[in-house]
């Protein structure tokens, strides 16, 4: 073989190898984008809509231009799927912020009959939409943790809920888990995937319950074929365990641990309660306070804002569309300064 026949056949070669590379790059999966994204959104999970100076500060200075706000639960009730928990003082609406109703469904509701949920559930929000002046709605959000058992009778519902709210010039989107991830995408317009709550409480590995990018890890392999559009939601807030030795009892929403009548520091993150007088019988939102016994330990769970960009990178690497729109849950200056501007800068705008 001379010289000349050596430089062709290498250029064969290498043009083989850009074409294979061409076609390789072709059947990757592509993913259409979230319709009409946000870059900055957050969720809003509490019974009254009273936002205070902070809270609002918050959205203007890190220019959040979505709230995706709980507007009721749905719950079974005598044997029917019935609202609770509406949320009050939706007429304080933040100006120039779109928000998104969104109805969190409890799983037991799809052993019921659902044939007119739908229909009702969509009313009823617009209904409230109306009577509170809340204008601009384009979206309304479902969250609901089904399972691949209650998923046949899930999908069917948001169907119907889909139909309904299109009715009303409305997209529909769903919240997904990570473990809703390896099953057929919902009949949405697109998805909001749930960064968090990652762990179990109840079994305590020495990992943190809210987010662990090694509780992540295993679900990424699905990101590039699931074919539904999807954006991120991330956490901002931290959860105060409760366990007696090692059985877990509660999350304490009114802990004061820094009272140190009540309570000992037992290293990082961790504090015994020393006292049990004087304990709330109610929490601050009026539910029944649980009993916190001397000896009890509390385990304060917060994700390290570096776990939580580097897990918004890894996603980006199978789905870099994902961070198109970013949400955080959630508004509440009670936790807002668990994190400083950097971090909300880097979260939103990289």
């Amino acid at each position: 073989m001379d010289k000349y026949d050596g430089i062709v056949k290498s250029r064969v070669l290498i043009s083989i190898i850009l074409i294979a590379t061409v076609l390789l790059c072709g059947c990757k999966h592509r993913h259409d984008a979230v319709p009409d994204a946000k870059k900055a959104a957050v969720y809003y999970w509490r019974t009254s809509l009273n936002l205070d100076d902070e809270e609002r500060a918050f959205l203007k200075q890190h220019g959040v231009e979505k709230m995706f706000v709980r507007y009721f639960d749905v719950v079974l009730r005598g044997g029917s799927p019935m609202p609770n928990a509406t949320i009050t003082g939706l007429d304080s609406v933040p100006v120039g912020v779109e928000i998104v109703p969104t109805v969190f469904i409890v799983e037991n509701c799809l052993q019921a009959d659902t044939a007119h949920l739908a229909e009702l559930l969509v009313a009823r929000v617009a209904q409230m939409c109306e009577t509170h002046n809340v204008s601009g709605v384009r979206e309304l959000q479902i969250d609901c943790d089904w399972t691949a058992s209650s998923m046949t009778t899930f999908y069917a519902l948001l169907k119907n809920i889909r139909d309904y709210a299109a009715a009303k010039g409305w997209r529909t989107s769903a919240t997904i888990r990570l473990h809703q991830l390896n099953m057929p995408p919902p009949p949405a317009d697109y998805g909001a995937l749930m960064v968090y709550n990652t762990g179990n409480v109840r079994k305590p590995d020495g990992t943190n319950p809210i987010l662990d990018q090694n509780h992540v890890a295993p679900y990424l392999k699905f990101l590039d074929s699931y074919d539904l559009p999807l954006c991120a939601a991330f956490p901002c807030f931290e959860w105060n365990l409760l366990y007696d030795g090692h059985d877990f009892k509660a999350i304490l929403y009114d802990a004061h641990l820094s009272d140190g009548s009540k309570y000992k520091k037992a290293g990082n993150g961790k504090y015994l309660a020393i006292s049990s007088s004087d304990m709330p019988e109610y929490n601050s939102d009026g539910s029944a306070a649980v009993r916190i016994n001397v000896g009890d330990s509390v385990i304060v769970a917060r994700p390290g804002a570096e776990v939580i960009l580097n897990t918004q990178r890894e996603l980006a690497k199978h789905r870099p569309e994902i961070n198109a729109q970013v949400i955080l849950y959630s508004l509440n200056s009670k936790y807002l300064k668990l994190y400083n501007t950097d971090f909300y800068e880097k979260i939103y705008h990289n």
